[in-house]
């Protein structure tokens, strides 16, 4: 899966640091063995857009960021694209999906017992500890670069078998205040602003 183009969003000052969507894509094959003890990795996408001129001195700032990030997530394409206005930096890669809330690495997806809700577990956006030494690389290219801990994300689901709740989210464009339903082959699940700008976006399933 595509790791986490944050570092990229801190490329400019200008553009901001958060990635206009990162897009998770989870099978319920993947979650049943997470929930069972396995581990899995998941596939991401995300998009940076950045009002710059990409000029020589920037694309040797991207070039770093770049060397920086894959260090610590798993990125298989590193994509810059010309717009009318600026350019974008597309990602894509892989980050771990697991019932441990100490992994160590920058982004992954936490599945464990909900401890609000009896018989179900949750699935959340989370930063390990090496994303504060991520940002540290980040921030010694250029003491402005400030990656976000959080982004607006999408959860890709696909499968069946599973009830899902999903709070204050987008349903395949529908907004909702709180969601319910069964997964039946695929939803997606989109959370943003409001209170996602200051956690990581999850739902829940049994």
């Amino acid at each position: 899966m595509k790791r986490i183009a944050v570092i990229i969003g801190s490329v400019l000052m200008l553009a901001g640091c958060q990635a206009e969507m990162v897009e998770v894509t989870i099978t319920t094959d993947a979650i049943r063995t997470v929930q069972n003890g396995g581990s899995e990795s998941v596939p991401f996408e995300a998009q940076f857009k950045m009002l710059a001129d990409l000029d020589n001195d920037t694309r040797t700032m991207i070039d770093a960021l770049e060397r920086v990030v894959s260090q610590s997530i798993d990125i298989d394409e590193f994509e810059i694209k010309t717009e009318e206005f600026g350019f974008a930096v597309e990602l894509e890669g892989s980050i771990p999906m697991s019932d441990d809330p100490n992994t160590p690495d920058p982004y992954f997806v936490l599945v464990s017992p909900s401890r609000v809700f009896d018989g179900y577990h949750t699935v959340e956006l989370r930063t390990g500890y090496e994303f504060d030494m991520m940002l540290g690389q980040l921030t010694a290219i250029n003491f402005m670069l400030a990656p976000d801990r959080y982004h607006p994300t999408q959860f890709r689901l696909r499968g069946d078998g599973l009830d899902l709740v999903a709070p204050a989210a987008e349903v395949d464009g529908e907004a909702h205040f709180l969601w319910t339903g069964p997964l039946k082959r695929r939803v997606n699940l989109t959370f943003r602003g409001g209170a996602y700008e200051q956690t990581g976006a999850g739902f829940l399933f049994r």
